[in-house]
């Protein structure tokens, strides 16, 4: 800063330009160079004082924006610039309000006295009003004439006990309002020692309103480029969440293992898992009578029939071929037997007759196998197997199976109890099953039996268990397969999980 010392000196001043010399008397000597002097030193003063005061307030613009740019969120950097803007400008309070869309009401996001109670009501009207200004806005107004334009910021800087308000509208390059910032009460400094005269409080807010004029555009390009590159609010909760998950990682993994420590010892009942299959209760073979011809087949695999319902017929051609037989030969034993009889030979009479009965009863049971050609079904239930329909008028013989036949309404469920599972289940525990054929239908039923020797199903050693389900519908039928889960005993949930991996070690490693 400039001194008046460092400009005249401190030594002798020339007459025209010095203090006042010794004169005659009527002699006048002018001062007028020396006030000229001291005028201009002043103005450089002026000058190299606003020179400094723009330096430092450029300085702090440069810190503010770039302490913003080390914030994640708008709101974080609002805050901060709003608290390094008060000390700067030294001024009591300042309030940053932002639309969080365009066209949209102002949110107060930032406030360096958050503990005053404000009517949040004034304060947004007092901010659309400074929106609809456009321009700085200074409160007490100066020019009189324009005082009717600010009577919602008037309301709220009484209601705040404020006795003056300095705010901008914040436009950013495009020209899109964003929001409003308010400084609230500049505090008046002396801006150095050397300067005798106290500035006074209005010179204290055009000096904010200057400086907020010059900057207001730089704090809303930047916060709208922090908030361009906000995340979304799914985002934000990741991101909270993992930092809040890494300042207490360690307390987290305490946590969760304790839980899951705890969570392995509750007792859960244990569930054996294994394969079923559906078979009949029992099972009907239907043989062939007699010796004869298959003439006809009325019925295939998974046909329903009823007791008594014709299954097939023999054809009778053999049988009637031997019938005649016999009956001529049982005409030829009566006429023998009654020449023996007309020639007294009582003996030979005898064998005739014994001859004639033997025929009648071979011809009694030709006619009964005559009357006998149809192949009836013994109980109702469905075809299980034999597909004779491609063998009709092959010759049958007495006692080949043709049919099996299988009772509906009740259903017995093998399930395949895998060998190392034998142990945890015993008969009279429930099961629910699930066939591969009705997959929406849950079964349930209780162990009645567990068969005593092991059996070799699909390349694995099971023991067999049965339960006998009721069919009211008649939809199951023997073959259909599934899954069963036999509710076994309560055990801890780590047993559940790994004891047959323990017992496989076990075994491989022998211990």
């Amino acid at each position: 800063m400039l001194d008046p010392s460092h400009l005249i000196g401190s030594g002798e001043v020339p007459s025209s330009v010095g203090a006042p010399i010794n004169a005659a008397p009527g002699n006048v000597v002018s001062h007028q160079p020396i006030e000229h002097a001291s005028v201009a030193i002043q103005q450089a003063n002026e000058r190299v004082l606003q020179a400094e005061d723009q330096c430092r307030m450029l300085a702090a613009a440069v810190a503010i924006v770039s302490e913003m740019d080390t914030c994640h969120d708008c709101q974080s950097a609002a805050v901060k610039a709003a608290r390094m803007l008060g000390q700067c400008l030294h001024v009591k309070r300042v309030q940053i309000a932002w639309q969080r869309k365009l066209g949209r009401k102002c949110e107060l996001i930032a406030d360096t006295a958050p503990d005053t109670i404000d009517s949040a009501a004034h304060f947004h009207a007092a901010a659309e009003e400074i929106l609809a200004r456009g321009a700085v806005t200074m409160f007490p107004c100066r020019d009189h004439s324009k005082r009717h334009a600010l009577l919602a910021i008037k309301k709220y800087v009484d209601m705040i006990s404020a006795t003056s308000l300095v705010a901008i509208p914040l436009i950013d390059s495009q020209g899109e309002p964003h929001g409003v910032l308010m400084a609230v009460d500049a505090i008046s400094v002396p801006r150095d020692q050397r300067t005798p005269e106290i500035p006074t409080p209005d010179s204290a807010t055009q000096r904010v309103a200057d400086y907020l004029d010059a900057v207001g555009s730089a704090l809303t390009n930047k916060l709208v480029a922090i908030e361009a590159m906000q995340p979304r609010k799914w985002e934000q909760v990741i991101r909270s969440a993992t930092e809040r998950a890494d300042r207490s990682r360690r307390k987290v993994i305490l946590a969760a293992s304790a839980a899951i420590a705890l969570a392995m010892c509750v007792p859960v009942p244990y569930h054996v898992k294994a394969r079923c299959e559906l078979q009949p209760v029992q099972r009907r073979i239907v043989a062939a009578p007699f010796d004869g011809p298959l003439q006809r087949v009325l019925v295939r695999p998974g046909d329903v029939v009823q007791s008594g319902e014709t299954l097939a017929r023999i054809n009778p051609r053999e049988i009637d071929y031997e019938l005649a037989g016999l009956r001529a030969q049982l005409k030829q034993a009566i006429q023998e037997k009654k020449g023996l009889m007309a020639q007294h030979d009582f003996g030979g009479s005898s064998i005739a007759q014994l001859e004639t009965e033997r025929l009648t009863l071979e011809q009694e049971l030709l006619e009964y196998q005559r009357d006998n050609l149809e192949i009836r079904s013994p109980l109702s239930g469905v075809v299980v197997s034999h597909d004779l329909k491609r063998s009709e008028g092959t010759p049958l013989t007495k006692g080949e199976i043709l049919f099996e036949i299988a009772p509906l309404g009740e259903m017995i469920v093998e399930i395949a109890i895998p060998e190392q599972e034998l142990a945890s289940v015993r008969t009279g525990m429930p099961v629910e099953f699930y066939l591969h054929a009705l997959p929406a239908e849950k079964l349930t039923g209780k162990l009645e039996h567990i068969h005593p020797k092991a059996e070799i199903r699909e390349h694995d050693n099971v023991f067999i268990g049965e339960v006998t389900i009721r069919d009211p519908k008649g939809t199951l039928r023997p073959g259909m397969r599934g899954r069963s889960w036999i509710k076994s005993d309560r055990h801890p949930l780590a047993w559940n999980l790994f004891h047959r991996a323990y017992y496989s070690l076990r075994t491989y490693t022998g211990w």
